[in-house]
């Protein structure tokens, strides 16, 4: 239920000092209570672009909950319960309920850009890897945003009011947050809203549509999600055991099995260091009453809906997402029918070099000139490996993309080192004519002065060699696509 009239005005009781909520990061005194009216003030947060709107998400996590710094996002971090409901204050106002969720997302389209919908299962546990593949030959990739709305909940799930109660999911999504950092500042992943969020109507009739089809029995988990989503259950369900007092804890572990008063401080040792070393524990949980989880995956009709305004192609780690995306594939994006099957394809190949889970290498290709180049191979190797959306050919397709991206990485990495090797030779043959040529002139008479001479021709031929390899690997580099798994050094 929408709760417009329960929400604030835009920054009413907002003192001088305070952080100004139109996501400027700047004290309200001098920023927007110059402007006076509220009119004014919505235009100004309505004036953004979801690509800032993302940057000012990160940087209000950033500020609220990391205290300012740039945190490690998988060091532990305590935050008070005030921290988050002032976070989920300032972000009501990043994202206000008057915003034009349609208008926003339409304004990212650009037939030029290739830009992917992630739609898999939000956790950071396991969006890393898909979202840093991804960036290897897709230009921008769209993000839902993951955080609570005040204004779009129900009081009792106000987070503004409830913090602790949303404490768990904070600190997931902010973790989240923290770890694409690199990708949402430089504008390469981008939080869009749910559309539903700002129109009724629009919930109704998604919700609707829903009931249909689990009505006509085409919503289902399959195995494999099942089995996942119950291996992430265990884990919350162990990250909130621990939340446990000390003493509550071992009393639990006492019924269960006989403890010896010996065993106790090992055990509450370890528990200590599994606290300290999960990115993703909040202590206190099991004693703040109730406790609220949001894990929401876009509908097939919000993927459409969202894919199609922003002409973007959708793609998922959830395998029964991925059979809703296929029997929609034709009310998507021309780009869908074949990127979709490529991402999920590529992101199954099992290859340890394709686990480059930072922003290194997607920079680096951009710097380079070379994502455009990638992204032409890796449509070519589909082609070749006739690659598409039929299920039953899924598996045979997944291996070959592997076994073909496995051969072109050995051949890149063959010739890469033919060149360092020609290279290395043709030092080492230097520095021998080098030291042959200087002991030659100290005996004719030049001394200590024509071994000095020697050995600068021997660094000048040095450097020349060294700027032949540049060259060679530069040509390289501009011929092989799977170049950029390797450590190039010019």
């Amino acid at each position: 239920m929408m709760r417009y009239d329960q929400i604030r005005a835009f920054a009413q009781g907002l003192q001088d000092d305070e952080l100004c909520h139109c996501g400027r990061l700047s004290r309200y005194k001098n920023c927007c209570k110059p402007y006076g009216n509220p009119t004014t003030l919505l235009k100004r947060i309505c004036s953004h672009s979801l690509i800032a709107r993302t940057k000012m998400t990160a940087e209000a996590v950033r500020y609220f909950l990391f205290s300012g710094s740039s945190q490690d996002p998988y060091a532990n971090a305590t935050v008070a319960p005030d921290q988050v409901a002032q976070f989920y204050r300032y972000l009501s106002d990043v994202w206000p309920h008057r915003l034009d969720p349609i208008a926003s997302i339409k304004a990212l389209r650009d037939e030029d850009v290739l830009t992917g919908f992630y739609v898999g299962d939000p956790r950071p546990e396991t969006i890393l890897q898909n979202i840093a593949r991804l960036s290897l030959y897709a230009d921008r990739i769209l993000i839902p945003q993951p955080f609570y709305m005040a204004w779009a909940v129900r009081p009792k799930y106000d987070p503004v009011q409830h913090p602790t109660a949303v404490m768990q999911d904070t600190r997931r999504w902010a973790v989240l947050t923290m770890m694409l950092l690199p990708w949402i500042m430089s504008g390469m992943v981008i939080f869009v809203p749910d559309p539903a969020d700002f129109d009724q109507g629009l919930r109704d009739a998604s919700l609707a549509a829903g009931k249909r089809r689990e009505a006509e029995g085409k919503i289902v988990i399959p195995p494999e999600d099942m089995e996942r989503q119950l291996a992430f259950a265990k884990a919350d369900f162990r990250r909130q055991m621990l939340t446990m007092p000390d003493d509550q804890l071992i009393a639990g572990m006492r019924e269960l099995q006989d403890i010896k008063d010996a065993d106790i401080p090992g055990i509450l040792a370890y528990v200590r260091q599994e606290r300290q070393k999960d990115p993703l524990y909040v202590p206190g949980i099991m004693d703040s009453g109730s406790t609220f989880s949001l894990f929401q995956v876009p509908t097939i009709d919000e993927t459409l809906l969202s894919c199609t305004l922003g002409n973007a192609f959708p793609f998922t780690d959830l395998h029964g997402k991925w059979q809703e995306i296929n029997e929609h594939i034709g009310a998507l994006p021309l780009d869908a029918e074949t990127w979709s099957p490529l991402t999920r394809a590529f992101s199954q190949c099992r290859l340890e070099f394709l686990n480059v889970e930072d922003t290194r290498l997607a920079f680096q290709i951009r710097e380079e000139g070379r994502l455009a180049s990638f992204r032409s191979f890796m449509r070519s190797l589909w082609k070749s490996i006739d690659g598409s959306t039929d299920e039953r050919t899924f598996p045979t397709v997944a291996r070959d993309m592997a076994d073909r991206l496995h051969h072109e990485h050995n051949v890149a990495t063959g010739e890469w080192t033919l060149i360092h090797a020609k290279f290395d030779s043709a030092i080492r043959k230097s520095a021998i004519a080098s030291a042959v040529g200087g002991v030659t002139t100290a005996l004719t008479g030049f001394g200590v002065l024509g071994v000095a001479l020697s050995f600068t021709s021997h660094l000048l031929f040095s450097n020349a060699e060294r700027a032949m390899l540049g060259s060679e690997l530069s040509a390289f580099k501009a011929r092989t696509p799977m170049s950029i798994f390797l450590d190039i050094r010019g």
